[in-house]
C-alpha cells in the first residue's frame, strides 16, 4: 500500500497549448516529492529454507556438547535432517525502495549554498553538503536556519538558528511502532535523531513515511528504514 501519487508529465500538454490548440485538460501539478516502489525480499521458499537451516545447525550444535557415547546417534539424527526442496515463490518479507523526485526550492537552496559556503571558509560542519537534496525534501522554514548559519561567525554556536523549525514527534511515533513489530526499544540517540529529522522535513515528505506504518510487520520496519535513508541529509 502506498500514498504515493505517480502523477504523469504535462510536458506535451504545455507544447500544445503553447502552439495555440484549443483543447485543454485540468494541470496534473508538480511531480510527487518522492517514489517509492516494492520489491521482495525474501519469498516463503526462502525463508522456509533458512528456518529448516537454523534448526539443523541447533541440532549439531547441540551434538558437539553432548556426551561421546550419543554423539553419533546425535549426529545421524542432525544428518536426516534435510530440508526440502520447496517451490512456493510467493513473497514472506517485501522490500522497499524511495526516491527523491520533487522540484527544488530555489531559496532553500540558495540559503543552503551561503551556509555551505560559511562551513567550508570556517573549517566547520553545521550542515549538510547536498543542497539540491535539501531543497527538494526540507520544509520553506529551512531557508530561514541556513540564512542565520551563514551569518554566523566562525565558532559560534548555531544551536539558535533552528528555533524557526516546528517540533517533531516524530521519534516517539517511530519508535512506538517498532516496539509494537518487536524491533525493540529505540534509544534516547535515536530518538532525538528522528525527531532532528521530522523537524526539517517537509509535510508531504512525512506523510509518504507515515504511510509505511500501514504495513504488516516486518515490511513496515522495512519501508521505514527504506523511507529514513533516502530523506536523510547528505
Amino acid at each position: 500500500m502506498s500514498l504515493t501519487t505517480h502523477l504523469a508529465s504535462v510536458l506535451l500538454l504545455a507544447f500544445f497549448v503553447s502552439a495555440g490548440c484549443s483543447a485543454s485538460e485540468p494541470d496534473s501539478g508538480p511531480p510527487p516529492a518522492l517514489t517509492r516502489s516494492e520489491g521482495c525480499e525474501k519469498t516463503n521458499c526462502q525463508l522456509s529454507v533458512e528456518e529448516c537451516s537454523a534448526r539443523v545447525d541447533l541440532c549439531f550444535d547441540t551434538c558437539l556438547n553432548g556426551s561421546l557415547d550419543t554423539l553419533l546417534l546425535c549426529h545421524d539424527v542432525c544428518r536426516g535432517m534435510d530440508c526440502p526442496l520447496c517451490t512456493d515463490s510467493g513473497c514472506a518479507v517485501r522490500s522497499y525502495r524511495f526516491t527523491v523526485t520533487g522540484s527544488e526550492n530555489p531559496d532553500v537552496k540558495a540559503a543552503c549554498s551561503a551556509a555551505v559556503a560559511r562551513d567550508e571558509r570556517c573549517g566547520e560542519s553545521t550542515v549538510a553538503r547536498d543542497c539540491s537534496h535539501a531543497a527538494k525534501t526540507e520544509r520553506a522554514e529551512a531557508e530561514l536556519v541556513y540564512a542565520c548559519v551563514a551569518g554566523t561567525t566562525c565558532g559560534a554556536s548555531i544551536g539558535r538558528c533552528r528555533e524557526v523549525l516546528p517540533k517533531s514527534d516524530l521519534g516517539r511515533v517511530l519508535c512506538s511502532h517498532a516496539l509494537t513489530c518487536g524491533d525493540g526499544p529505540c534509544d534516547v540517540v535515536s530518538s532525538a535523531a528522528l525527531d532532528a529529522l521530522g523537524r526539517w522535513l517537509r509535510s508531504e515528505i512525512l506523510a509518504i513515511g507515515m504511510s509505511c506504518l500501514s504495513e504488516d510487520c516486518p515490511d513496515a520496519s522495512n519501508c521505514i528504514d527504506a523511507w529514513i535513508t533516502a530523506v536523510s541529509p547528505r
